[in-house]
């Protein structure tokens, strides 16, 4: 039998040069709607620990990692930032705060208690 590297090549069988199908890629790990859900339902179930449950924040953070099988530093980045958008005012709503009795001047220039007894000033 001569060496190997005097042998024919083999050509079929297991070593033969296949044409693998074109796969296409797809993106890994999870879609950006399914985060953002995830990310809403933690802040959400974040609230209810603390609010209603009356839990110390570390075992709210314990809990809610155990629970969404991520770590606790990734439910403290998603928590800032439900707080950093909760935080930017969707509208500028004027609320009412009730009527407020000023002890100082009032804009005609008088003070508050040589005004009569209007409630709303002319």
């Amino acid at each position: 039998m001569p060496p190997i590297a005097w042998s024919k090549p083999y050509i079929g069988g297991i070593f033969a040069e296949r044409k693998l199908p074109i796969i296409t890629l797809m993106p890994k790990g999870r879609s950006k709607e399914l985060i953002e859900r995830r990310n809403r339902d933690l802040y959400r179930d974040y609230r209810h620990l603390m609010d209603v449950k009356k839990l110390r924040y570390s075992a709210a953070i314990t809990q809610l990692s155990e629970k969404y099988y991520i770590s606790e530093f990734t439910v403290l980045d998603v928590l800032r930032t439900c707080i950093r958008g909760e935080d930017e005012p969707k509208e500028a709503k004027k609320e009412f705060t009730g009527f407020r009795v000023s002890r100082w001047k009032t804009s005609q220039g008088r003070p508050q208690s040589e005004c009569s007894g209007e409630l709303f000033g002319e």
